[in-house]
């Protein structure tokens, strides 16, 4: 009787073996390579006022009118997709993102069902945390 030619089952099983263990290791190398590293993501932190009134002009030319009903204030920064919340006119809002240490251009503008302000905009600084502290046993 012929053999068949080519890889047999063994051979298959053992190939498949090896491919699962090599997954697995460069799993493994990325997860120790990324949790005890030093490059962490640094905190931007911005607070906006909401408008007490609304523009019934231009930016350039603003005619004021008092705002009554809730207001979307939506947050633009550099390389982030758009983050948005609902206030009441006159509150104040914290918003925090994680991003690389570095500076950013954040713009922010109100919006409500008449359409969207005049945009307001800062460089703000995100600082890099610390380090890792260095620990010995002392005898």
């Amino acid at each position: 009787m012929k053999s068949k030619p080519g890889i047999g089952r063994d051979a298959w099983i053992g190939v498949a073996r090896g491919i699962a263990l090599a997954v697995l290791a460069w799993l493994a190398l990325g997860f120790v390579l990324f949790s005890c590293s030093d490059v962490r993501g640094a905190t931007l932190r911005v607070r906006a006022t909401a408008p007490t009134t609304l523009n019934d002009g231009t930016c350039d030319a603003p005619i004021f009118s008092v705002a009554r009903d809730s207001i979307w204030l939506v947050f633009d920064v550099q390389g982030r997709a758009p983050d948005s919340v609902r206030v009441a006119p006159g509150d104040s809002v914290t918003r925090a993102w994680t991003v690389a240490p570095g500076d950013y251009v954040v713009r922010c503008y109100a919006r409500n069902s008449a359409g969207a302000g005049c945009k307001t905009s800062i460089v703000a600084a995100a600082p890099a945390p610390p380090a890792s502290p260095s620990l010995q046993q002392i005898p």
